[in-house]
């Protein structure tokens, strides 16, 4: 009965890891046309999100729509899904970048940490302080190559993602194979 349910669960396991290799296989060859249909997708789960809020404050008592903010919410989700499905290039655009600011910015915080550990006489202040360093410079990399930054991180993501399938598919099919007469 058990090997039963593994065999099923083996079964789905060989599908999805299909379906998972052709995303890898996406990934690695079309980066940009996946990129675009992720920020799709964050547009569409954000409209989704804003009409969850706003069905949410229907249901509201009167005493909790009295301190509750969820039709704004709905309202500004709605308008910031709407705006990134219309602007999807110009989302994908500065995405990268937006990242680098906050790469930066944390960086510059985590510098500032590694000054007052020295203050505090902290042996390791001077590792705190390299971190923050390369994590600047990062930032800095990415600012100057957004593009670049983002296609390469695309590329990676689909082949880490196609070496892991091909091992969960191998391991299913050998799985399946050893247990197949019983």
């Amino acid at each position: 009965m058990i090997i039963e349910y593994l065999k099923k669960h083996e079964r789905a396991s060989v599908l999805i890891s299909i379906l998972m290799i052709i995303t890898a296989i996406l990934l690695i060859c079309k980066p940009s046309a996946f990129l675009t249909l992720v920020i799709v997708l964050f547009g569409i789960g954000t409209v989704i999100e804003g009409l969850a809020h706003i069905i949410n404050y229907i249901f509201l008592s009167k005493e909790e729509k009295i301190y509750s903010y969820e039709i704004l919410e709905g309202i500004f989700s709605i308008i910031a899904g709407i705006l990134i499905l219309a602007w999807k290039e110009r989302v994908i655009s500065i995405f990268p970048l937006l990242v680098s600011f906050w790469i930066m910015m944390k960086s510059l915080v985590r510098i500032q940490f590694a000054f007052q550990l020295k203050y505090l006489e902290e042996k390791n202040w001077v590792v705190v302080l390299i971190l923050g360093v390369l994590s600047f410079l990062l930032g800095l990399l990415i600012f100057f190559n957004p593009w670049q930054t983002v296609l390469t991180i695309t590329v990676l993501a689909g082949i880490m993602l196609l070496i892991s399938e091909v091992m969960e598919l191998a391991g299913s099919v050998y799985w399946l194979w050893r247990y197949r007469k019983v």
